[in-house]
């Protein structure tokens, strides 16, 4: 069976709820902001590897679903934008790449 990963946007990781079996990492890398043209690329490499993990049955069992988060805002905005996914319990883990003071703030 082919599980191809998914991309989704925060909102809809705070508002619908994840299917059984699923594991949530947050994306945080640059869609805007100077290292915006890097975010693409960024972008694909993890719908890459996430695609890669859930054709040979994710992560201990649970398909991998990507939520991005634009990490090329401003760190407060970044950050508060993770905490929402977290407090929510939208997300289980974070990965990405950004800017040191964005990563400091998240």
């Amino acid at each position: 069976m082919r599980i191809e990963a998914r991309l989704a946007d925060p909102l809809e990781a705070l508002l619908l709820p994840r299917g059984p079996g699923r594991l949530r990492v947050g994306l945080v890398v640059p869609q805007s902001g100077a290292l915006g043209m890097t975010g693409p690329s960024a972008v694909n490499a993890g719908l890459l590897a996430a695609n890669e993990l859930n054709v040979t049955d994710g992560v201990h069992g649970a398909y991998v679903d990507l939520v991005l988060v634009d990490g090329g805002r401003s760190p407060a905005e970044v950050a508060a934008e993770v905490e929402r996914l977290c407090a929510a319990d939208a997300v289980d883990a974070l990965v990405g790449f950004h800017t040191s003071d964005v990563h400091r703030a998240v």
